[in-house]
């Protein structure tokens, strides 16, 4: 499945009911799984119209029957904006390269440890007060080249405990990532201050 075939748009509808499939089933970790199956990597080709944002807001979803995330511009993610569903680009879930700016060793650990290790951390988290992510904040400047690929991880803190990650690989020409950037935010929970919950309306649809 090429690039072209696997980043589409979609009707302000179907955004809606993919947001409300993936909060319905948030918290059964077997249903999750088997979504997660599905691939860890999701692409996103960084529009022009996305460069007066601080931040890319990344929504996953349940799509027909695939995992998907939703990507759209900060500055776009909002009640007044004209036609939201045309800044709005979603990515299938494909099964990507096991490969502040971050190495590549750090995130090829972060990648590994979400393929080897989610399906456990998913039936810890939807227990947690938090529970399973909703949406994650990237920062802008994660988004160095135009082709990216998003990949999840898992980042290790102490006494063991691991939180979901979203890590902006930048390819060249080539396809070869150039860069591996981390900048992101999984919400809930939500702050204040950085990524206050009224920032992300398609969360309201």
């Amino acid at each position: 499945m090429d690039r072209v075939e696997t980043i589409f748009s979609m009707t302000m509808q179907e955004i809606k009911d993919s947001i409300n499939k993936w909060k319905d089933i948030m918290g059964n970790s077997e249903a999750l799984n088997e979504y997660f199956e599905q691939g860890n990597c999701f692409l996103y080709d960084f529009p022009k119209y996305a460069e007066d944002s601080d931040y890319i807001h990344a929504y996953p979803g349940i799509h027909g029957d695939f995992l998907i995330f939703m990507f759209i511009p900060s500055n776009y993610d909002k009640p007044e904006t004209k036609d939201i569903q045309s800044y709005v680009k979603a990515s299938l879930a494909i099964q990507g390269q096991n490969t502040g700016r971050i190495t590549k060793e750090e995130a090829v650990v972060r990648i590994s440890d979400w393929v080897n290790h989610h399906k456990t951390w998913v039936k810890e988290q939807v227990d947690r007060p938090e529970g399973m992510f909703q949406a994650f904040q990237i920062d802008r400047d994660d988004y160095e080249l135009s082709n990216t690929e998003n990949y999840l991880g898992l980042k290790r803190h102490l006494l063991s405990h691991k939180t979901a990650d979203l890590i902006v690989a930048n390819l060249d020409g080539k396809d070869e990532v150039q860069y591996f950037d981390d900048f992101s935010t999984p919400v809930p929970p939500y702050s204040s201050s950085s990524a206050p919950q009224s920032s992300f309306y398609l969360l309201t649809l």
